[in-house]
């Protein structure tokens, strides 16, 4: 039986579900060590009961469903195993792999590093090759997601921002909640192998978080953390100006992962942010009360006509990876 993945990518301490039965159906799987914050999946063809995903020590890991354990598979150089491998916060020393995809014609795997650029790795893994560290002058750090032209071998990835830079020991999604509200620096990249050059398409995203191609590469949906929406680009003709229009807004939550499994149906990982006020400590005037976020991952399928629905009200969320037994398919979601 095929199986479906169901991913929760988030590195919140902890969730609150609003209904147990929603886990009856999923595994957990733990990552290696006290290693963390899994932020993306990818998955290559020909090896079909197997998934790769990068985390906080600056590996890329590969899971084997047959042994049911996770197995190196790749890293950015230079980086020390002895000083990196296990760490549970980032570092710019070890590097973060984020967004992950494959080209299937050759194997390659192409990823964005929080600290490092964009990358490539081969067929069979190892250290990875830096192909690109800047873009019209400015430094390719906080890039986030990647997707990549099975048609074409063209690259598109994220910049979440131009102003901000990555912080040691945080990962992305805290570098997210940190920008502000009006920061509009946030871009849509696009790497060519053929000429090896990075064009900047788009460069007043608010928050540019993910990043997900068409089946037939006509168009992108990017969605935008700060903005609460999504955008749709088409990708035609590169002589003709880039058009691009608001493919959704007014999500209840921002939008932060976006993933097509097949045909045109979207999956959209959607975080609920609410900052709650505690108990003021005594009556009267005095210390300003405790205040606490509560971050509740949702996920939302959305199609070609964004007619949108849920598909979960909540998910639990910390340092592992969940994925829903189902004969439909290879779904990855968040």
């Amino acid at each position: 039986m095929l199986f479906a993945i169901f991913v929760l990518l988030f590195s919140l301490p902890s969730v609150v579900l609003s209904n147990s039965d929603e886990l009856e159906s999923f595994e957990r799987l733990d990552l290696p060590g006290s290693s963390r914050v899994p932020y993306s999946l990818a998955f290559e063809k020909s090896l079909s009961r197997e998934f790769f995903t990068g985390i906080s020590d600056g590996r890329i890991v590969k899971f084997n469903k047959d042994t049911n354990s996770f197995q190196d598979y790749a890293t950015t150089t230079p980086r020390s195993k002895a000083e990196c491998d296990g760490i549970d916060r980032p570092r710019p020393t070890c590097g973060r792999p984020l967004g992950l995809d494959f080209y299937e014609k050759t194997g390659e795997l192409f990823f964005t590093d929080q600290y490092r650029g964009l990358q490539r790795v081969g067929r069979n893994g190892g250290p990875a090759t830096q192909i690109a560290s800047t873009a019209d002058g400015t430094p390719l750090t906080l890039i986030n997601d990647i997707s990549v032209n099975q048609l074409s071998g063209e690259v598109y990835f994220t910049q979440a921002s131009t102003i901000r830079g990555p912080i040691s020991g945080r990962p992305l999604d805290e570098a997210l909640e940190a920008l502000p509200e009006r920061d509009t620096t946030g871009r849509l990249l696009k790497y060519d192998p053929r000429t090896e050059q990075v064009t900047v398409l788009l460069d007043d995203l608010a928050g540019a978080s993910r990043v997900e191609l068409s089946h037939n590469g006509r168009y992108a949906l990017v969605s935008e953390y700060l903005a609460k929406r999504i955008r749709k680009v088409y990708l035609g003709d590169n002589s003709k100006p880039l058009q691009y229009e608001v493919f959704v807004e007014g999500l209840e939550g921002r939008p932060f992962s976006i993933e097509r499994p097949f045909g045109n149906d979207f999956y959209v990982a959607v975080s609920d942010i609410k900052i709650v006020e505690g108990p003021r400590p005594g009556p009267g005037p005095g210390p300003r009360p405790p205040r606490r976020i509560e971050i509740t991952p949702k996920a939302v399928k959305i199609n070609e006509d964004v007619a949108a629905y849920p598909l979960f009200h909540s998910f639990p969320a910390n340092s592992t990876i969940l994925y829903q037994k189902s004969p439909v398919g290879c779904l990855p979601t968040a």
